[in-house]
């Protein structure tokens, strides 16, 4: 099974060595996203301390990476949120449910779990994705 890798100007500057998103036969596994602002390494003044701001910025982040990719958020089977105190969840679960408006039953299996810091004090949430490409002739 080939591997490949996406690397793109429209999510965060990637400052050491991963990439946004690997490839392998008809699944995409993305990499963390933050709420960094693409191409940039820092987010935007009005998401500090803000769980919704960041929520939203780390999702539009990730729907650049599936569209480079070849996916959608439809394609999507699991995620894994990072949240650095389990007093955001609520607000990064209403932004999540914006992006994810299937009825539960159709929406992808997800984890979410409170860690004691992320890679920089200012990100509050971090989101990682599997999808699989529904167009693959691997599948």
């Amino acid at each position: 099974m080939k591997k490949e890798t996406v690397f793109i100007d429209e999510a965060p500057k990637v400052l050491t060595k991963y990439s946004h998103a690997a490839l392998a036969g008809p699944f995409v596994f993305t990499s963390g996203q933050t709420a960094m602002l693409p191409g940039k390494t820092e987010i935007a003044p009005e998401s500090e301390e803000n769980i919704a701001n960041q929520t939203k910025q780390t999702l539009e982040n990730l729907k650049a990476v599936l569209k480079a990719a070849g996916c959608s958020f439809e394609d999507v089977l699991f995620v894994k949120i990072y949240i650095t105190d389990m007093i955001y969840y609520k607000g990064m679960n209403k932004v999540y449910e914006a992006y994810f408006p299937e009825p539960a039953s159709q929406c992808p299996a997800r984890t979410c779990v409170a860690v004691k810091e992320l890679a920089r004090p200012d990100l509050l949430v971090e989101i990682e994705m599997i999808a699989v490409k529904q167009n693959s002739k691997e599948i």
